[in-house]
C-alpha cells in the first residue's frame, strides 16, 4: 500500500506507455487494509472464526469463467461489514478471503475496464467520472458485477474509501500545496484542476485502487465495528462548479486518526483505498 502523501512530496508518477485505464500496480491482498482498521492484521484474524460463523449469505454459487463463488456478510445491517468469499469445490466450500464492504454514496460513472484477480472472484474496476477523469476502485461484489460489466456503459456505483493515512491541512499548507501543484503539473501531460475554495483534488499513487485526496469534510458520523471506533466522513473529491462532484464516504479508524479529531469543514489530505459496487 502507498505509504507517503504524494501531493505533499510532489511525487506524482504518470504511467509510461500505458494503454490501460488502470494506473499503478494491482495489490491483491488485504493485510494493509485490515491493519488500517485494527492496527494489525493479526487482530482481525482473531475475529475471523466468529465472523464466518455469524455471517449471512449475500450470494451463492455465482459462476465466473472457471469457478463458482459464494459470499458471506457480517454484520448483516451496518455501514461497515466484512465480506468473506468462498469457492465451491467438489468436496467443500473453500475459504478464499475476507475484505470490507463499505457503504458509500451514489455516483453515475462510465465504466471503462475491469481487472479480475487470479482467483476470478475478486478484482478492480476503472471508470470515467463526469469531469472525464478516471478513478480505479476495488469492487467487493466483483464476482457478480463483472458479469454485468460493459464498456462505456453508464451505471450508478456506491463509492466509498478506507483511509490508510490522513493529515489535517491548514490554510497556509493548502495555499503552498496549490501553488506547488500548479507549477509542477504544468510540466506534465496530466490535467488536474484545482479548486481552492475549498481546495480539492485527487491523484493516483503507486497502487491503482489507492488515491491521494485533498478535500474538505462535509459530514461526520461514528460507528463501531468489532470494538473499533470508526469515523465515517462525507467528502467531495471534485469541484463545486456546475455538476462536477464526486461524493463518497471515507472511513477512518482510531488507529489511523491517532490524536487528530476530525471536524466538519476541516481540510484534509489522505491516502484512500477506494471501493465501489453497482446499484
Amino acid at each position: 500500500m502507498a505509504e507517503k502523501l504524494y501531493l505533499n512530496s510532489m511525487a506524482v508518477k504518470l504511467p509510461e506507455n500505458n494503454d490501460s485505464y488502470f494506473i499503478g500496480k494491482h495489490s491483491t491482498q488485504y493485510g494493509a487494509v485490515w491493519s488500517a482498521i485494527f492496527g494489525t492484521e493479526k487482530i482481525f484474524k482473531e475475529h475471523l472464526e466468529m465472523i464466518i460463523q455469524n455471517s449471512t449469505a449475500m450470494f451463492l454459487h455465482v459462476k465466473t469463467k472457471n469457478k463458482q463463488y459464494s459470499c458471506l456478510k457480517y454484520p448483516e445491517n451496518s455501514k461497515f461489514s466484512v465480506l468473506s468469499l468462498t469457492e465451491k469445490t467438489e468436496t467443500r466450500n473453500k475459504y478464499i478471503s475476507s475484505y470490507p464492504l463499505l457503504i458509500g454514496l451514489n455516483n453515475d460513472v462510465k465504466l471503462k475496464e475491469s481487472y479480475p484477480w487470479e482467483n476470478e472472484g475478486e478484482g478492480e474496476m476503472a471508470a470515467e467520472i463526469s469531469s472525464g477523469k478516471i478513478i480505479n476502485f476495488h469492487n467487493p461484489f466483483f464476482a457478480i458485477d463483472n458479469n454485468n460489466f460493459g464498456f462505456n456503459k453508464t451505471q450508478t456505483i456506491s463509492l466509498a474509501g478506507l483511509v490508510i493515512k490522513i493529515d489535517k491541512q491548514n490554510n497556509q499548507e493548502i495555499s503552498a500545496l496549490c501553488n506547488a501543484c500548479k507549477h509542477y503539473l504544468e510540466e506534465l501531460d496530466y490535467e488536474v484542476q484545482v479548486d481552492t475554495k475549498p481546495f480539492r483534488m485527487f491523484v493516483p499513487t503507486d497502487y491503482c485502487s489507492e488515491i491521494e485526496v485533498v478535500t474538505q469534510i462535509e459530514e461526520i458520523k461514528y460507528i463501531e465495528v468489532l470494538n473499533e471506533k470508526i469515523a465515517v466522513m462525507k467528502v467531495n473529491l471534485e469541484h463545486n462548479n456546475g455538476n462536477e462532484h464526486l461524493y463518497c464516504n471515507i472511513y477512518a479508524s482510531q488507529h489511523v486518526l491517532g490524536k487528530y479529531k476530525p471536524k466538519v469543514r476541516d481540510g484534509i489530505s489522505a491516502i484512500v483505498w477506494m471501493t465501489g459496487f453497482f446499484n
